[in-house]
């Protein structure tokens, strides 16, 4: 099979329930398995961290005038409502389930899995020390196109079988 063959024409010209079908779908969900963790390694990397202390900058802004009559922007300092003592918790909870099958579909199911990991995603007015909002969109956007690489991988290694 060479690298420019349309793969989805490949998959269809093959005989459901083959042992040639079976393989080439075991070696495609264990492409997505290896891409989710390729992707979720880096956004793990991007992934905001709590700040090493109990303090962390406002949301919101106050804006004013210092002596010189001069606009001064100020963000106050408050208590970070999250802060546990261990920075790394988002991060840690990077989760991947095992690629599951059903029919010609084939799902990959990965995230973060704590309580505030979907509005630190979301957030973009968040103010982040370490780390980005969007931390895990930002690798899989950037990756999307390596995936058809990762499935002609394994595919060619389960023809070559």
């Amino acid at each position: 099979m060479s690298d420019g063959m349309d793969i989805s024409a490949f998959l269809r010209s093959l005989q459901p329930g083959s042992e040639l079908h079976q393989r080439v779908q075991d070696a495609a969900a264990k492409a997505a398995q290896e891409f989710a963790e390729h992707v979720i390694g880096q956004a793990q990397q991007l992934a905001p961290q709590s700040p090493s202390n109990e303090m962390m900058p406002s949301h919101h802004v106050t804006q004013g005038v210092n002596k010189k009559g001069e606009p001064i922007t100020v963000r106050p300092m408050i208590k970070n409502p999250r802060f546990t003592g261990h920075s790394g918790r988002l991060r840690d909870s990077a989760t991947i389930e095992p690629a599951e099958v059903r029919g010609d579909v084939i799902t990959v199911v990965a995230g973060f899995n704590v309580e505030y990991a979907a509005v630190q995603h979301e957030r973009l007015d968040y103010v982040h020390t370490n780390g980005q909002a969007k931390y895990l969109e930002t690798p899989l956007r950037e990756n999307a196109g390596k995936f058809g690489e990762f499935v002609l991988k394994r595919m060619k290694e389960a023809l070559e079988e």
